[in-house]
């Protein structure tokens, strides 16, 4: 389902609104204004499943608070 970037250490740059946090994922709401997105889940158990779904081992250091609020999933990466 999620797809894998190779450079695994580098986080995702964003352009101002919600972009999606799957690490090989380029949607980003305001150049794809059809896509729907999801905040990471406020579980810690779902929460570590989303990372490494996303393969963004990166975002473990942050607080689960920090997350929620700002990771996001696409629609497309749903299917």
């Amino acid at each position: 389902m999620f797809g894998v970037n190779t450079n695994m250490d580098a986080p995702k740059q964003t352009g101002g609104g919600r972009t999606c946090s799957v690490r090989s994922c380029e949607i980003n709401s305001r150049r794809n204004p059809g896509y729907s997105f999801f905040s990471f889940p406020k579980d810690e158990t779902r929460v570590r499943e989303w990372i490494e779904n996303c393969d963004r081992r990166d975002l473990l250091h942050k607080d689960l608070t920090t997350i929620w609020r700002s990771h996001y999933v696409c629609d497309l990466n749903f299917g």
